[in-house]
């Protein structure tokens, strides 16, 4: 993943989910709770969410680092808007490892509009 030794007490953001993403796919494996199965499906622990506007985050370590990283996959746009809405007020270093969740599902409200 690092062989230069960069992400070294960094901390990772991904887009995408390992459909999309390489990188996401192979960080995904340390994650055994967390299941992305066929477009608009996640799957945490005994929890299954669907839907076709979901959109899903995932946090864990960066192997071989004092990082983190984080992951957003999402199948809209709108979907990805919410999750990076979610992130926006996280600004300060390192705050955001402290107050976002492991996982993070998504979804627009019933009868939503716009």
């Amino acid at each position: 993943l690092d062989s230069e030794g960069i992400l070294d007490e960094r901390n990772l953001l991904l887009l995408g989910g390992p459909e999309s993403n390489s990188l996401s796919a192979d960080l995904l494996v340390g994650l055994p709770d967390l299941r992305l199965g066929t477009p608009g499906q996640v799957g945490i622990g005994p929890c299954n969410f669907q839907g076709s506007d979901i959109g899903v985050m995932a946090t864990g370590p960066l192997p071989n680092t004092t990082g983190a990283f984080v992951i957003l996959a999402a199948e809209t746009t709108p979907a990805l808007a919410r999750l990076l809405a979610m992130m926006a007020g996280l600004g300060e270093r390192n705050l955001w490892q402290v107050r976002l969740a492991d996982y993070l599902v998504v979804e627009a409200a019933a009868g939503a509009r716009g």
